[in-house]
């Protein structure tokens, strides 16, 4: 849940977005399309061409991490794995289609009662149950410096192209005095870069202005960041002509009773 949001921001970065507006006020039909889409079309399962491989500069990150409580990892999977990851990735048809203005493109979760779904996208699925292994989680916990980070369970996929939008926010997670840690990993698997691209920016305040990190590389990279720390996350609206391609996941650590 996005909480701390600057309205005046909202309204400034949103007031002209007519298309986008329009396609969430359509959003019910257009779920309701990609549905007869996904049964129509042909939808064929595939087989790994490439093992699902995390490299080990996820883990060089770790000084840098637990000094600023975020990283940026560049190279983040193995070449081959990230080519197909990158070539097979889910057309419209696979998500569910924005529905607000805050955080505004197509998104899904994999879940055990969608996973079927996803079977023309093996890369994904691999990713998805490696990422929530225990020996995943052990690596989250290195470059935590804690140990026992366990993960949320869930893989979300987010397909973003221009006019989309994530306003500047915190996590109720800040909130909750029960976890003690919550690194969250937003893996760009593909994306333009550059200025106004959906590159996830870090800032100490709710209007971007200023600005820890911004990543500009959005193709085989990952941002780590701690929910916990009083960031704020958010991107400006893509450019005309530019996209996104990112998934995330998210380990919690939980505050242990006196």
């Amino acid at each position: 849940m996005a909480i701390n949001i600057s309205d005046r921001f909202l309204e400034a970065n949103t007031a002209r977005q007519f298309a986008l507006k329009a396609l969430i006020r359509l959003e019910p039909v257009r779920r309701k399309l990609n549905s007869v889409l996904r049964a129509a079309l042909p939808k064929r399962a595939r087989t790994l061409t490439a093992p699902c491989s995390v490299t080990d500069a996820f883990d060089a990150a770790a000084a840098h991490y637990q000094k600023h409580r975020w990283a940026f990892v560049e190279n983040v999977f193995a070449a081959d794995f990230h080519a197909a990851l990158a070539r097979n990735y889910p057309a419209r048809r696979f998500f569910q289609p924005v529905a607000g203005l805050t955080k505004s493109y197509d998104r899904v979760s994999i879940t055990d009662r969608n996973r079927d779904i996803f079977t023309p996208f093996p890369e994904l699925l691999a990713l998805s149950d490696y990422l929530q292994t225990s020996e995943f989680e052990a690596r989250v916990s290195r470059v935590g410096g804690q140990g026992g980070f366990r993960s949320s369970g869930h893989l979300h996929l987010t397909r973003s192209w221009p006019g989309t939008f994530m306003i500047p926010h915190q996590d109720g997670a800040l909130e909750n005095d029960g976890i003690a840690a919550h690194i969250n990993a937003i893996f760009f698997v593909a994306g333009s870069g550059g200025d106004n691209s959906g590159g996830l920016t870090l800032a100490r305040d709710n209007e971007l202005r200023s600005v820890i990190f911004e990543p500009r590389n959005l193709t085989n990279t990952c941002l780590i960041y701690d929910i916990r720390e009083p960031f704020f996350h958010g991107f400006y609206p893509i450019a005309t002509g530019k996209y996104r391609h990112a998934v995330i996941m998210n380990w919690q650590l939980k505050r242990t009773s006196p």
